[in-house]
C-alpha cells in the first residue's frame, strides 16, 4: 500500500471519528504496513466506540498480561502448553526478578540493580538472550504494557519505552510521586502522592503523558489502583469503600461500599463483571467478588496467587482441613462455591513455599518455589493434572517474620503462546527457564 493510500484512509477515519468501518479500514491498513504501534492505538480508539471485535483484539495483543483480571496473575489469551514440555535456561547477573510482561517476542523483567533502585531487563522470548536494560529512578517504579511498548511510572515522571529496543519514545512529568499505575488501551491512570492523594488520568496514546483529569481520593494506607470495565477503582488498605471514576472523563461514579465492619486488605483487580477484593471483618479474612453478583468466601488467600477467569476464580489458600500445607481451589463466579481443589506440595523442613498462578485458555498453571522449583498444569474445568515439570535449582531465601522458616525471595511465572517462562532468584543471580513443546 502506498503512503498516499494510507494517508487517505487516515483522513477518512479522522473526518468521521464515529465511523467504525472507516476506522477498521485504517487499522487494517496499518497492520498490513507493519506499523504495530499505530495499529494498536487505532484499535484502542475504536474500543472507546463500544466495539466488541476491537476489544477482543486489543485484549489478545500481548500474551501476558491481559488488560483485565487480577494484578500479577492476570488471565492470558496465549495458547496453552499442554504437552510434555522441554526446558531451556539462561542466567542473568541480577537478583529479585519479577516478570513485568511479555510481547510477542520479548520478556520484560524487573530486577534489583547495583544502585538498589532496580532495573528493567528485556530478554528475547525465543533464545532468552538479553536485548537491553535500563535503570529505574526509584525503588518503587511501576510498569504496564501498552501494546508493544512499556510504560514506566517512576518517581515523578512517566516514560514510554519501545519494549523491543528500550528506546525512550516519550516522557512527561507527573504532579506527584507515583504510587500505583493502571492502563487500558490509550488511557492510563496514575495514583500520585502529595499533601493529598489524587488519581490522575493521562493520555497513553499519541499525546502520551498529557493530563486529562484529576480527582482527589481519601486514604493513607497501602495504595491500590485498578481499571476494570472502563472505570478506575482507587482505594487504600484499611478503607471500607472504593472510589470509582470513569477512565475517559474522570467523572466520579458510585463508590463500592464494602460495609462498615469490612476493611480492605487487597484490591486484586477485576473485569466487566466485577471486582475481586480481600477484606478483614474483625479477625476473619475473606475473598469477595463485588459486581453483578456478590459473594464472600471466608479464608485467607495467598497474595499474588489468585487468578480470574470468566467462569471461575482460582486461588491458593491454607488447607482449611487444618493441615500444614496449601491447596489450590477453584470457585464459580456466580456464588463463590468451591468446584474443585488440589493439595499442593513444595513444603520441606524450614521452607515455606512461594506460589504463582497463571491461566491460559482452559489451563491453570501453578509455579512452586520451595523444596523444588516446578510448574504444574491443571484443567480449569475439573482440576485434573495435565503435567508437572520440576527443576533442581537452589533458591535464595529470606526469613519469614516471627518464624524459623525461610521463604523464596523471588519467583514468578507467565504463559506465552504454547510456552511458560519462569524466573527465580538462585545463588545471587536470576535463572530464567522457558518451557516449550
Amino acid at each position: 500500500m502506498s503512503d498516499d493510500e494510507l494517508q487517505g484512509l487516515e483522513k477518512a477515519a479522522r473526518d468521521a471519528p464515529g465511523d467504525l468501518n472507516a476506522g477498521r479500514a485504517y487499522a487494517d491498513a496499518l497492520a498490513r504496513s507493519g506499523d504495530r504501534r499505530g495499529h494498536y492505538l487505532e484499535l484502542a480508539r475504536l474500543v472507546k466506540l463500544g466495539d466488541a471485535k476491537e476489544r477482543d483484539e486489543l485484549d489478545r495483543w500481548s500474551p501476558w498480561p491481559t488488560p483485565a483480571g487480577v494484578v500479577g496473575t492476570r488471565r492470558s489469551f496465549a495458547k496453552a502448553l499442554v504437552g510434555s514440555p522441554r526446558g531451556k535456561r539462561a542466567t542473568v547477573g541480577a537478583t529479585s526478578p519479577r516478570i513485568l510482561g511479555a510481547t510477542r517476542d520479548s520478556v520484560l523483567l524487573q530486577v534489583e540493580g547495583d544502585t538498589g533502585k532496580g532495573a528493567v531487563i528485556c530478554l528475547d522470548a525465543q533464545e532468552l538472550g538479553a536485548r537491553w536494560s535500563a535503570p529505574c529512578r526509584s525503588e518503587k517504579a511501576l510498569f504496564a504494557l501498552r501494546g508493544d511498548d512499556l510504560v514506566r511510572a517512576d518517581d515523578r515522571e512517566v516514560v514510554l519505552h519501545d519494549a523491543r529496543t528500550g528506546e525512550v519514545v516519550a516522557k512527561a512529568a507527573l504532579p506527584g510521586r507515583a504510587l500505583d499505575l493502571a492502563l487500558d488501551g490509550d488511557r492510563a491512570a496514575v495514583l500520585v502522592g502529595g499533601p493529598k492523594r489524587a488519581v490522575v488520568g493521562i493520555d497513553a496514546g499519541w499525546s502520551f503523558g498529557e493530563e486529562r483529569w484529576r480527582q482527589e481520593v481519601e486514604g493513607a494506607g497501602a495504595p491500590f489502583l485498578r481499571v476494570a470495565g472502563g472505570r478506575v477503582h482507587a482505594a487504600a488498605w484499611g478503607r471500607s469503600s472504593i472510589a470509582v471514576f470513569d477512565l475517559e472523563t474522570g467523572a466520579p461514579q458510585a463508590p463500592v461500599e464494602l460495609g462498615s465492619e469490612d476493611k480492605l486488605a487487597v484490591l486484586h483487580g477485576g473485569d466487566g463483571r466485577g471486582l475481586l477484593v480481600s477484606t478483614w471483618r474483625g479477625d476473619k479474612p475473606a475473598l469477595e467478588e463485588r459486581g453483578a453478583v456478590t459473594w464472600r468466601h471466608e479464608t485467607l488467600f495467598t497474595r499474588g496467587a489468585i487468578a480470574l477467569a470468566p467462569s471461575a476464580v482460582v486461588g491458593i489458600a491454607r488447607d482449611e482441613s487444618g493441615g500444614p500445607g496449601f491447596v489450590l481451589l477453584a470457585m464459580d463466579r456466580e456464588k463463590g462455591h468451591v468446584t474443585w481443589l488440589q493439595e499442593l506440595g513444595g513444603r520441606a523442613p524450614g521452607i515455606s513455599p512461594r506460589y504463582r498462578i497463571a491461566i491460559a485458555g482452559d489451563v491453570v498453571y501453578v509455579g512452586t518455589a520451595g523444596a523444588k522449583i516446578s510448574v504444574t498444569a491443571y484443567a480449569l474445568a475439573t482440576g485434573d493434572t495435565i503435567f508437572e515439570r520440576a527443576f533442581p535449582l537452589p533458591v535464595d531465601g529470606v526469613p519469614l517474620d516471627a518464624s524459623p522458616e525461610v521463604h523464596p525471595a523471588a519467583f514468578d511465572i507467565a504463559p506465552l503462546d504454547e510456552k511458560i517462562v519462569l524466573v527465580v532468584g538462585s545463588e545471587g543471580e536470576t535463572v530464567v527457564a522457558l518451557l516449550s513443546p
